[in-house]
């Protein structure tokens, strides 16, 4: 039995997992983004690029920017915009091996009277949907309330323009601005590159950031992976409960079996000297009850069931043969119910002056030593 359950568990498993498993496989690397402002010069280490593209090799080259280069003696992609590179942003590849990752080099103006970053509250979005983002400002120099321009581009991994938009925003400098940017639905389902130009009194801050676009489900993939977690969670609750349901039961069953003969004894000489038979006919039944339980969730085997269910029933017929004249069960308890309606009835008439008082106490007396024999 629990091998079989434990069988189940494991497959309502994987079946949940499968879609979570398949939604983070990736096929082609993502890519590189930096910024950087003018005038100045990064390092940036590649161990967690080559993790993630599982190359071993210590050799790149770079494609397509000229002031970007690989040094293999320390194994870092360099950065060089010392040279006063043009704002803008830059697309190429890092090879490694014969595996192309894309590169995006976002430069800025130097220094800036802002410092901007952009933070994407959704990195993924349904065909069709808004991009929901903020701005993080820090002003460099004395500024109260002023306004911005943000000059939006949408593009591939290799700067192919596919949507812009501009906005103009006034903020605070304590406070973050929120914008919408609606990105237009003939955009396919992939990843692309946000791009912001935040212009303020002629001065440019260039930021890239990296969003996917997927195809519009009747239930986002996200509510799917929740909704499969909380089945998992639930799954497991209940088969744990109903395992330890299953191990009460089979050890109320082993006590019941073990002590059966001496527990039947003390029911009938309780009988024997109280007379009530309801008491004793309910505790045999919440005995028989749980062996049949027992026997349907295959908890006990049948040789063993219908030995300790026939000693059950013998002690029933034993009762029933000792003493004819109790009722069994629910009937003691209907029988006394109408000794007490009847004696009421009689004390009513009485009163009423329906019956002769010779009667009354006859009828009294007959009904109370009626009652005085079920006690």
């Amino acid at each position: 039995m629990k091998s079989k359950l434990s069988s189940v568990l494991a497959i309502v498993f994987l079946l949940l997992l499968a879609p979570m498993m398949a939604a983070q496989e990736s096929d082609s690397p993502l890519p590189v983004i930096i910024t950087i402002p003018q005038g100045e010069k990064k390092e940036i280490s590649l161990g967690g690029i080559l993790s993630d593209v599982q190359s071993q090799s210590t050799k790149a080259s770079i494609s397509g920017i000229d002031f970007a280069s690989f040094d293999e003696t320390k194994e870092k992609l360099i950065v060089d915009a010392t040279l006063i590179q043009p704002v803008g942003t830059y697309f190429g590849k890092l090879v490694l091996d014969s595996k192309e990752i894309p590169l995006v080099i976002a430069v800025s103006e130097d220094n800036p009277p802002l410092n901007v970053k952009v933070i994407l509250k959704d990195n993924f979005i349904e065909t069709g949907e808004n991009l929901r983002l903020y701005f993080d400002i820090k002003t460099l120099t004395q500024i109260k309330n002023t306004s911005i321009q943000v000059n939006y581009e949408i593009t591939d991994f290799y700067g192919n323009i596919l949507a812009t938009h501009t906005n103009e925003k006034t903020f605070s400098p304590s406070d973050p601005v929120f914008d919408t940017l609606q990105v237009p639905s003939s955009i396919q389902p992939g990843k692309y590159i946000l791009i912001a130009k935040v212009i303020q009194e002629g001065s440019m801050v260039v930021t890239a950031e990296l969003f996917e676009v997927g195809e519009k489900e009747l239930l986002p993939s996200r509510t799917v992976t929740r909704i499969a977690l909380i089945a998992l969670i639930g799954v497991g609750i209940a088969v744990f409960l109903l395992l330890i349901a299953l191990f009460l039961l089979r050890k109320n069953i082993d006590f019941i079996v073990k002590n059966q003969p001496k527990k039947l004894e003390e029911i009938y000489a309780s009988y024997i000297k109280t007379r009530k038979a309801s008491d004793a006919v309910s505790k045999l039944r919440k005995q028989l009850g749980l062996l049949n339980s027992g026997r349907r969730l295959r908890v006990i085997d049948k040789g063993l069931h219908e030995k300790a269910s026939r000693r059950i029933y013998s002690v029933v017929r034993k009762i029933e043969h000792k003493y004819k004249n109790v009722p069994i069960g629910s009937k003691d308890r209907e029988e006394t119910d109408r000794l007490k309606r009847e004696l009421s009835l009689i004390e009513s008439a009485y009163k009423l002056k329906s019956i002769k008082k010779g009667h009354y106490k006859e009828a009294k007396k007959r009904i109370l030593g009626s009652l005085k024999k079920r006690q």
